[in-house]
């Protein structure tokens, strides 16, 4: 076996085996933050069946089948799901979101930009303690 068969192998079974992770976040709270990864995890288990061709043994075709059935069910429902739309009559607010870090030199500057949006959240990223 050739180290890319190893990885392929390797990188179809971690896709499948986050797969099934991701579905049992429906029953394990704390997986289901795993179920926003599926497309790529799908996308990671058909990319090692590939490299590795073990499209042509039969056994790891019905694990990728049994693996597709999770997959297609998470990723079809959070892509059919009705979205509600805000009613035309409620209050409407302002959000904003700024990554603070990214090449920010001028930290007051920054701040007083923030404060004078009118934003009703502000949601920060990268926010680095000092």
């Amino acid at each position: 076996m050739t180290l890319i068969g190893i990885a392929g192998r390797m990188l179809a079974v971690a896709g499948a085996l986050a797969i099934w992770l991701a579905a049992l976040g429906a029953f394990a709270p704390p997986l289901d933050a795993l179920a926003s990864f599926m497309p790529i995890f799908l996308a990671a288990m058909v990319a090692g069946l590939a490299v590795a061709r073990l499209w042509r043994r039969g056994g790891w075709i019905a694990a990728a089948l049994l693996t597709l059935i999770p997959a297609i069910h998470a990723i079809g429902y959070e892509a059919m799901r009705p979205i509600p739309s805000a009613p035309a009559s409620g209050e409407r607010i302002k959000v904003l979101t700024h990554n603070l870090y990214a090449r920010n030199h001028d930290l007051p500057e920054t701040a007083d930009a923030i404060a004078h949006t009118g934003a009703d959240i502000v949601l920060l990223q990268e926010v680095m303690p000092g």
